[in-house]
């Protein structure tokens, strides 16, 4: 088996950019939607719904707004873009595929997963992957601003070629991003801002290969 490829990084208090390229929203948006179409969800409509009703290629733009769900990713090939979008936790905690991955009872903000992914218990930091059925390909999250989960705010899971760019992560309590499991996921240009709340990492990359 591969060694894992990891990278931590986390304070108490910070704000962490990582920008080593210029990556401009329309062009991301355009290279990950050059063969699809676009879905347009405005303040008081389900994201979630859009993601479900997506194919691959599709791109979702989500208005400005905020918006209290989480959020599940399965489709090869999805671009979900912010445009003044504000994601926080709902009233009442819903599950999606990434709850409980950074400890009991915690819950992430948008979580990408493939298939069949097999889940060690939680024993430290994270719920390890044992194994993936069929990676989720070539998904794209940018410009959201994702606040206050008690998991990880963004987690990529079991995915390939996955791509986080331009966020603004604040305030998770245990990660502002966590990728695990998955390869050659790119992370680029996101800022991560704890005042109290984070306990533990603002970026840990715990991957199979690439990061």
């Amino acid at each position: 088996m591969t060694r894992p490829a990891s990278r931590r990084f986390g304070v108490a208090y910070f704000a962490l950019i990582l920008a080593t390229v210029c990556v401009t929203l329309v062009g991301l948006v355009s290279a990950a939607s050059a063969h699809g179409g676009t879905i347009r969800v405005r303040a008081g409509q389900p994201i979630q719904a859009a993601i479900d009703a997506a194919r691959r290629g599709d791109r979702i733009l989500v208005e400005t707004g905020t918006y209290a769900e989480q959020l599940t990713i399965e489709t090869d090939g999805i671009a979900l873009v912010g445009l003044g979008a504000i994601l926080v936790p709902p009233a009442a905690p819903t599950q999606n595929n990434c709850s409980g991955l950074a400890g009991p009872d915690t819950q992430a903000g948008i979580c990408v997963m493939g298939y069949e992914v097999d889940l060690a218990d939680f024993v430290v930091e994270h719920r390890r992957v044992r194994s993936v059925g069929q990676p989720v390909k070539d998904v794209s999250i940018s410009g959201f601003q994702v606040r206050g989960f008690s998991g990880a705010n963004i987690a990529v899971v079991g995915a390939r070629d996955a791509r986080v760019i331009g966020n603004r992560l604040v305030d998770g309590e245990h990660y502002g991003f966590l990728t695990a499991g998955s390869k050659n996921t790119r992370v680029a240009g996101n800022t991560v801002v704890s005042s109290t709340k984070l306990q533990f990492i603002g970026i840990c990359m715990d991957n199979l290969a690439g990061v």
